[in-house]
């Protein structure tokens, strides 16, 4: 629901020195990171410049807050292997693979021995818990509906492997996707 923007003094070891200012900026749900990455991209180069100049004035004599050394991190290169859809996990934390890793790596499935990357998707009202996850429930004009271990995963945009981005509406017209077929963990 929040991530944001910490400048922070250097130190000896990775990402550890005190935080010295943040920012903090609310994740809307239709987020990616890909739209995260933009709204950063325009906030932060005049926080920056705001915290620089504070430290130049003496105005900036905050106290800088020592990070807890037990929760630094070394957060690990992001592999596209991390984004391959588990349908037996819920919805929601399906849908939060995607939107975490839109545009790239993206989030894919296997489709007809195809990759298939979903590109927008969000849960649906209907209760799947007691289908086969993986399993497309319902085909609509704009979206196909696949279960999960929760709730159906509504999908509206998808990227089929040799082919281009495009609306489910689009891509239903050269691909035939029944209720019944499956999104699969392999090819």
């Amino acid at each position: 629901e929040e991530t944001g923007l910490s400048i922070i003094q250097m130190n000896a070891k990775m990402d550890a020195g005190d935080v010295i200012a943040t920012r903090p900026m609310r994740i809307d749900p239709v987020d990616t990171a890909g739209t995260l990455r933009e709204k950063m991209k325009k906030v932060g180069p005049a926080f920056l410049l705001q915290t620089l100049e504070s430290i130049e004035s003496g105005a900036g004599k905050m106290p800088a807050t020592q990070q807890d050394l037990a929760r630094v991190c070394f957060a690990p290169k992001i592999r596209k292997s991390l984004g391959r859809i588990d349908w037996t996990q819920s919805a929601e934390m399906i849908h939060n693979l995607i939107r975490g890793l839109c545009p790239v790596p993206g989030a894919y499935t296997y489709f007809n021995g195809k990759t298939l990357k979903i590109l927008a998707a969000e849960p649906a009202d209907r209760d799947t818990s007691f289908e086969d996850p993986g399993r497309i429930i319902q085909v609509d004009p704009g979206s196909f509906t696949v279960a999960t271990q929760t709730q159906g995963l509504k999908v509206s945009k998808v990227h089929l492997e040799s082919s281009r981005p495009m609306d489910v509406r689009q891509f239903l017209l050269g691909h035939k996707i029944l209720p019944g077929m499956r999104c699969e963990l392999t090819r």
